[in-house]
């Protein structure tokens, strides 16, 4: 699996989601949040400072 791009997948229609994810080799827990914003979820901020490229889907 390539680490360096995860694919994150919102359950659900709510306006905000968050979640945690720990990378292998990873010194701890990040804690990932996005927001939906003109029908699409994006993430807010960025945890992993430019190393790992998160797409998000949202399972509607």
């Amino acid at each position: 699996m390539d680490w360096s791009r995860l694919e994150l997948m919102v359950f659900g229609n709510a306006d905000k989601a968050s979640g945690l994810v720990y990378l292998p080799g990873g010194d701890k827990v990040q804690a990932v949040s996005v927001v939906k914003r003109k029908g699409k979820y994006q993430v807010e901020g960025d945890p992993f400072r430019g190393k790992v490229r998160m797409e998000v889907k949202g399972a509607e």
